[in-house]
């Protein structure tokens, strides 16, 4: 599913909600870290080449779970791992709805993506 292009200026101000959301839930946080997870996937080519790294990944969600900008903060050093940090972020869309209790329109968020050959990747 192809990513929502960025709204600019006054198209933020009249999403559903208003501004950012000040405190994000706990519960939403790790809804939306596992969600990330399971669609992600660790390059065969990159794991054979033992390319290890965290792609630091920001993004602004709607209410709605969809995606209005997204960037990398931060390389892994390999473009290989950030391109699948940013594929990730695709396929994941739409991402897990706000809870009732999260007032405001967006949320901006920046993940660690760890690809690691040790446990969890």
């Amino acid at each position: 599913m192809p990513v929502t292009p960025v709204r600019q200026g006054s198209d933020i101000a009249s999403l559903p909600g208003g501004g950012a959301v000040g405190n994000p839930s706990r519960d939403y946080m790790s809804q939306l870290r596992y969600w990330l997870d399971r669609n992600k996937t660790y390059p065969k080519d990159a794991r054979r080449k033992r390319m290890q790294g965290v792609v630091h990944l920001y993004f602004r969600v709607t209410r709605d779970g969809i995606i209005l900008d997204f960037s990398i903060r931060k390389s892994s050093g390999y473009a290989v791992l950030d391109a699948e940090a940013t594929a990730m972020l695709k396929r994941a869309v739409p991402l897990p709805k706000f809870s009732a209790s999260m007032k405001g329109g967006y949320l901006d968020v920046t993940v660690p993506v760890e690809f690691s050959l040790r446990g969890n990747s």
